[in-house]
């Protein structure tokens, strides 16, 4: 990704699975996510760091996800899945 963090933070949320401050090059983490299956955690990582090239959803955003994480869709799927925020 070639793209620097310089903050990574993790904390309860309760409507998000992570959020990225793309100006400030921060990603925060919910603490919940824990306790959910690694390829969720993988999703929700991957998700907010292409937040660091495309700061939005954008048909490039999801397009940048689908080229590198072929899967997304069950992942994501599988995070929504008894989702507890």
């Amino acid at each position: 990704m070639q793209k620097e963090v310089k903050a990574l933070k993790i904390r309860g949320m309760k409507t998000r699975w992570g959020v990225c401050h793309y100006q400030r090059a921060q990603i925060t983490l919910n603490l919940e996510l824990i306790k959910k299956p690694l390829s969720c955690i993988e999703y929700v990582v991957f998700h907010e760091l292409a937040h660091l090239i495309h700061p939005n959803h954008s048909r490039d955003f999801w397009d940048y996800i689908q080229s590198h994480m072929s899967d997304y869709k069950e992942r994501k799927k599988l995070l929504e899945v008894g989702q507890n925020l």
